[in-house]
């Protein structure tokens, strides 16, 4: 058995039987399925709160940062002095930037739940009726079809996450070269 699983010549000796998997004491393949799958949805629900974290993390960074590199650049420059064209370039870039920012967040944001299978009321319901093997059977498809549907919806998400950050990654550099063209013009 152990040269068929690493890949080894497949005979009709080395394939395991359904008999031969079926050992007292040991998971039954359905409950390995179950368990490998609830992990997989526990894995995606933890990925859906890091997602939010980061999507508030980049907003909350973004609109703080552009308001005090403002306020700084306009303490720093003189009072009759018109500000540098290259600075307001800068400035107007980040700005977009950062009205980009609020804009992915939002979007991402409206992506609240994830699918979680099984139905409670549905599994109640067949827990009177069937047992054991079938019933982890039934709850292990279940799981898959929320891991399903949620690798769409965190996709989405993270796809949104990602845009916000190219914002915000770009609104910190213009912030920056704002300042360098202050100190240099």
């Amino acid at each position: 058995m152990l040269r068929w699983l690493l890949g080894g010549e497949r005979n009709s000796e080395s394939v395991p039987s359904a008999a031969a998997e079926v050992v007292e004491g040991q998971p039954h393949s359905a409950e390995v399925y179950r368990d490998a799958a609830r992990h997989f949805l526990d894995v995606q629900i933890t990925t859906m709160a890091n997602l939010d974290t980061k999507l508030t993390q980049y907003l909350s960074v973004a609109s703080l940062a552009l308001p005090v590199a403002v306020a700084l650049l306009n303490f720093g420059a003189p009072q009759h002095k018109p500000i540098p064209t290259a600075i307001r370039w800068m400035l107007l870039a980040a700005l977009a930037a950062y009205i980009a920012v609020p804009i992915f967040a939002g979007l991402a944001s409206r992506i609240r739940a994830l699918d979680y299978r099984p139905d409670i009321p549905t599994l109640k319901e067949h827990s009177e009726e069937i047992s054991g093997i079938f019933l982890t059977q039934w709850v292990a498809n279940e799981y898959e079809r929320s891991i399903t549907e949620n690798k769409r919806v965190l996709q989405q998400k993270a796809r949104l996450i990602g845009w916000e950050a190219l914002a915000f990654y770009a609104e910190g550099p213009c912030l920056s070269l704002s300042a360098v063209f202050m100190v240099l013009l």
